[in-house]
């Protein structure tokens, strides 16, 4: 039962350090948010200085890189949000899995106490060490919780006070179990939404390059001022490389937490 909830305390331990580096380059992303908003105002003085009849694309395209500054912004906020509620969840896990194996522990000790005192012989020799396991026993599988497994192991000689403590433990053991199972849900629900949610930056990272190209292209029948444009593509380029950087990053980390609390959930099913 120790090594259960060790490896359930690691479990929930490298989730939350995945929260937190998904949450530190989501901050980080801001800057780079920020870099695009500067450019795109700098970009609009240049373009305002372009003959129209030269260069009729360049101001709604340099334009365009407010509206992607801003939705990559609204984006990253709701990432950094969606982090911290699931920093708070797999928290919420973890007290969970520590107090199911807690109740577990008292209950075990307690039926073990009543069994040398010959007041009630709950367990033979080979259910006292399968009651460590009682959630995955197969003498268990017509069974649906712990505290239905106490009710067919009570018989009337345990005294009325002793039964009542026993089924209140196994009734909390029970309930932390339901509750580990929620949160955990309630996670995956959360990253897997948190997964869309990049897969839509990744789309407006795409834009971003995009436009750069098409400003690029449209340089190209500039008689004038066409060396104020090279520098605004190069560096839209080089952030566009760098979100592109930070994105598999967090792609990475995020479906690695999902397949860490879908590995949690299955183990306590």
């Amino acid at each position: 039962m120790d090594d259960k909830l060790h490896i359930g305390k690691q479990n929930t331990n490298k989730v939350l350090w995945i929260c937190v580096n998904i949450l530190n380059i989501a901050r980080s992303l801001d800057s780079l948010s920020f870099e695009i908003n500067m450019l795109a105002k700098n970009g609009s003085i240049n373009a305002a200085r372009v003959d129209r009849s030269k260069g009729q694309m360049m101001v709604p395209l340099v334009a365009g890189l407010s509206d992607i500054s801003q939705q990559i912004r609204t984006e990253i906020d709701l990432l950094k949000t969606e982090c911290i509620t699931l920093s708070r969840k797999i928290s919420l896990c973890s007290v969970s899995t520590r107090r199911h194996y807690q109740y577990r522990k008292s209950l075990i000790q307690s039926l073990n106490r009543l069994q040398d005192q010959d007041q009630n012989p709950l367990l033979d020799q080979s259910e006292n060490s399968q009651i460590l396991d009682i959630f995955t026993s197969k003498k268990r599988n017509t069974v649906n919780s712990l505290s239905s497994w106490l009710d067919e192991k009570l018989s009337d000689e345990v005294g009325e006070l002793e039964r009542a403590n026993l089924e209140k433990v196994a009734s909390k053991s029970d309930g932390s179990q339901n509750q580990f199972q929620v949160f955990t849900q309630e996670s995956i629900r959360i990253i897997q939404a948190a997964i869309k949610r990049l897969e839509r930056i990744e789309k407006i990272r795409l834009t971003a390059k995009y436009v750069a190209s098409y400003i690029s292209i449209n340089v190209a029948y500039l008689e004038a001022g066409a060396d104020r444009f090279h520098g605004l593509v190069e560096n839209i380029n080089s952030i566009v490389q760098q979100l592109d950087e930070q994105q598999q990053e967090l792609i990475k980390y995020a479906e690695q937490g999902q397949r860490l609390l879908q590995t949690m959930l299955s183990q306590r099913n």
